[in-house]
């Protein structure tokens, strides 16, 4: 991957910039502050022309300055840096816009066909940051670790502990995914145990389920065979009654054998043959006592009659004895007062009533005479028919004791069936107790089904429980491989050998082979045993044993040495390699022979990378013939010098 041409605007200190970046060779970047005489080339924005690229690719700088802090603050807008990539043939043109009038903040990417470019970018800028990413093949973090050195971003790798170079090259190797995984591995391995764990209590909660039900049915077995057993004593139980039943029995035909129920039977025919003419007799008595009440009640009419006329006349005869006495009072409708002669056709009426209602009271007197005759004499007859009529009282009085006899002997027969009924109904109730339905025969049959079911859910359970313990131990398994004791450890092995000929590469050329570093993953203990541990051996053949003991400049020259051969493990991890490389101030700290060494290695990085960009505040044009000069005046930076091919 080749990052042809760089094009800044109102970027950090930049205000305008365009700079051509592929097979340049090594470029030094130098840097002048009118703004601060005392800063000399300090804050003139010559990391601001590494920090763009930066930028343009990935929204951040190699120091984490993103947002509106990476807008020129003189200009305040219009902030935008172009990359031109050449991919393999393949071209492409990253824009990204900051406080642009036009464009706002927004990310483009474009990618040549023929004359044209074709507009590549999608929907939002996070998706199209991912077409970055694909088109330059690596991260952000990977970008920076492989083509940037600088100061500030140089760790001490010499000079720290086990665990933090341990975590520190995992991360340049890649390998922080695994550390993931293993946090995640752990996460599932812990989450899956307690699942087991839960599994395995509910395993044993079916179990003791299981154990309570088999109880429960062992009970019930029990007491189905104990009705079992019991049915033959049940049926004699049920027998015994019989026996009761029977005496019952005889001493019901001991008492029918006092009777002599053919001889009762034809006296009752006997008595009832006599006392069937009595029974004539009384119909005939009936009739006549009913023709005396008749009579006797039409004599009584009769009598009412003549009582009624007889109280008639004895009214009309006073109203006739008193008429005078009305002569002389005022008449009741008109109000004259009656005389003498007013009375007569009174007197002649009354007369003529009174002589009426005694014809009447005669007729009445007549017909009440002939009727008490009557009365009489059919009240006599009664009378007389019934003092000549047969006397039974007798006959029906033995009648009556001949009856309660044939009674008692009907009671008794019934009394008798009964109780023979009452011994077949006995004995189909002993059949019944032999065949009856075992009522624990369903709770067995429910127990049982209970049982089958915990069994079967203890089975699921189980194999649910072996599932979870399968998954368990994969996690847990997985939690050792992705550890820092398993594919971890493996890898820092492997990378060891790289990071040491790397490392003695650069130092060969850097302290003439004369002071060696070497990347381990044991060290001595006090008595000389072997233990794990990941650090950085240093020695120097002419001088101090250890890394403390060097001094500054070769200090620096071993950090250089360290830090380039873990930038090159991190540039072999890019999917595509990329052809440029910025040291920003590695000089520093260098003294003369050592920074020509430098330059030995830097030329050789040059002729690697195609491109190598070089921060210093040191004149380095002995060694570097392409110089690029970023001028700050009034908060502006002016990049001017070898910019292009032909300068």
């Amino acid at each position: 991957m080749d990052i042809t041409n760089l094009s800044i605007r109102n970027f950090l200190t930049v205000g305008q910039a365009e700079i051509q970046l592929d097979q340049r060779g090594l470029i030094l970047i130098q840097g002048e502050n009118t703004d601060d005489t005392s800063a000399a080339s300090n804050g003139a924005g010559k990391s601001s022309i590494v920090d763009a690229v930066c930028w343009a690719l990935y929204g951040t700088t190699a120091r984490e300055v993103s947002g509106d802090d990476v807008v020129n603050t003189t200009a305040r807008k219009d902030c935008s840096v172009e990359v031109l990539l050449d991919d393999d043939g393949k071209l492409y043109r990253v824009t990204r816009y900051r406080k642009d009038k036009v464009h706002k903040n927004q990310l483009f990417v474009h990618q040549q066909d023929g004359s044209a470019w074709i507009d590549i970018s999608k929907g939002t800028d996070k998706e199209t940051q991912e077409v970055v990413r694909k088109v330059m093949g690596c991260s952000l973090e990977v970008f920076v670790g492989a083509i940037y050195a600088g100061q500030e971003a140089m760790p001490d790798l010499p000079g720290m502990t086990d665990k933090h170079l341990k975590l520190l090259i995992e991360e340049a190797a890649g390998v922080e995914e695994l550390a993931a995984a293993y946090t995640e591995a752990s996460k599932r391995a812990l989450v899956a145990k307690k699942d087991w764990d839960a599994a395995g209590a509910a395993v044993k909660s079916l179990k003791q389920r299981l154990d309570t039900i088999s109880g429960e049915l062992t009970a019930a077995e029990s007491q189905h065979q104990l009705f079992e057993d019991g049915r033959k004593d049940r049926a004699r139980a049920e027998l015994a009654k019989v026996k009761p039943i029977n005496e019952a029995i005889a001493t019901r035909r001991a008492q029918l054998e006092k009777f002599d129920q053919a001889a009762l039977t034809a006296r009752r025919d006997e008595l009832n043959t006599a006392l069937a003419g009595r029974k004539a007799e009384e119909v005939e008595q009936r009739r006549l006592q009913g023709e005396a009440t008749a009579a006797d009640r039409k004599m009584q009419i009769h009598r009412t009659t003549a009582e009624g006329a007889k109280r008639q006349l004895d009214t009309l005869e006073r109203d006739l004895a008193n008429i005078d006495a009305k002569i002389g009072s005022p008449c009741g409708e008109c109000g004259k007062a009656y005389c003498a002669h007013d009375m007569e056709a009174a007197r002649a009426a009354r007369q003529a009533s009174i002589t009426e209602k005694k014809v009447e009271l005669a007729g009445a007197l007549r017909a009440y005479k002939e009727a008490k005759t009557a009365a009489e004499g059919a009240l006599a007859v009664a009378n007389t028919f019934t003092a000549n009529m047969t006397d039974v009282s007798a006959a029906a009085a033995e009648l009556a004791t001949v009856n309660t006899g044939l009674q008692s002997i009907t009671a008794l027969n019934n009394a008798i069936a009964g109780h023979e009924r009452d011994i077949a109904q006995v004995n189909v109730d002993a059949r019944f107790k032999l065949t009856e339905p075992n009522p624990w025969q369903r709770v067995v049959e429910s127990k049982r089904e209970d049982r089958q079911r915990a069994e079967n859910q203890i089975g699921l359970a189980e194999d649910e429980a072996k599932k979870l313990e399968d998954i368990a131990d994969l996690y847990d398994n997985a939690a050792k491989v992705f550890g820092p004791a398993g594919v971890r450890a493996h890898i820092l092995d492997t990378v060891t050998p790289f990071l040491n000929a790397q490392t003695t590469e650069y130092l060969g050329a850097l302290a003439d082979g004369n002071i060696h570093a070497t990347w381990s993953t044991l060290a001595k203990t006090a008595k000389g045993e072997l233990r794990e541990k990941f650090n950085i051996e240093v020695e120097n053949d002419k001088g101090g044993k250890t890394f403390k003991a060097l001094s500054g400049g070769e200090k620096r020259k071993v950090r250089i040495a360290t830090n380039m051969a873990l930038q090159d493990m991190v540039a072999s991890r890019a999917e595509k390699p990329i052809n440029l490389w910025i040291g920003d101030e590695i000089d520093h700290a260098l003294d003369e022979p050592g920074l020509e060494r430098l330059m030995t290695v830097l030329d050789r990085k040059a002729k690697e990378r195609g491109t190598v960009l070089v921060i210093s505040h040191n004149a380095l044009t002995d060694w570097i013939d392409n110089v690029i000069t970023v001028k700050k005046t009034a908060g502006v930076s002016v990049v001017s010098g070898a910019t292009h091919r032909g300068f």
